[in-house]
């Protein structure tokens, strides 16, 4: 029932999921808090808590946190939709066992109120409030060719925080002109995509 009324999820999720399909019912209640903390706390040491957890399991860094990403977005998008949890899962290619399967479920359930609350008042995601940038060129090194100029960017990117932006942080940044190019057309890009109908229909699904 509720498949029909889920948005089409990104087509790596279900390959990312595939990690859920290896813990225990155990690992499940663990990856469940996991993400709860992680959509509640932006500031929370990730690369720690993902390293940590893929030396338990065995498995690569990497595939911890894109299942725990995966993860993350099944509980929202569930909770944007009120499903039951009975729903959870509908609409996405993973097989999960039984139990494990009932774990999530149950997780869910636990996590419904909390859960919507998060998406009726929107993430609490770092906003940004300035930029500062310096172009620098490496003449000359040791492992530099001879003859060929280096030019990079020195970023300072300032973000708040909290309601109010009362928190503010700082992030020192260095790109070579390539990348930095690579990243402008990647949010150019994103702007365009907020403007797309799909995007406006999830944004008034959200508010309602």
């Amino acid at each position: 029932m509720f498949a029909a009324r889920f948005q089409p999820s990104p087509p790596a999720l279900s390959a990312d999921l595939g990690l859920l399909t290896k813990l225990s019912p155990d690992q499940i209640s663990e990856f469940c808090n996991a993400a709860l903390e992680l959509l509640q706390e932006e500031h929370l040491q990730q690369p720690k808590m993902f390293a940590r957890a893929a030396r338990q399991l065995g498995v690569d860094t990497n595939v911890v946190e894109r299942g725990m990403n995966a993860l993350c977005h099944i509980l929202t998008r569930a909770a944007a939709l009120a499903a039951p949890p009975e729903c959870l899962v509908d609409g996405l290619d993973v097989t999960l066992p039984a139990d494990v399967l009932c774990k999530l479920q149950e997780a869910y359930a636990g996590a419904a109120p909390l859960l919507g609350q998060l998406v009726s008042d929107g993430l609490q995601l770092p906003m940004f409030h300035s930029l500062e940038w310096r172009l620098q060129v490496q003449l000359a090194g040791r492992y530099a060719p001879m003859g060929e100029c280096r030019p990079s960017f020195l970023l300072r990117l300032h973000t708040r925080e909290g309601e109010s932006g009362a928190k503010e942080q700082t992030h020192l940044l260095q790109a070579d002109v390539s990348n930095l190019r690579h990243l402008t057309s990647e949010l150019e890009a994103a702007l365009l995509e907020e403007k797309s109908a799909y995007t406006r229909r999830i944004s008034r699904r959200l508010r309602s």
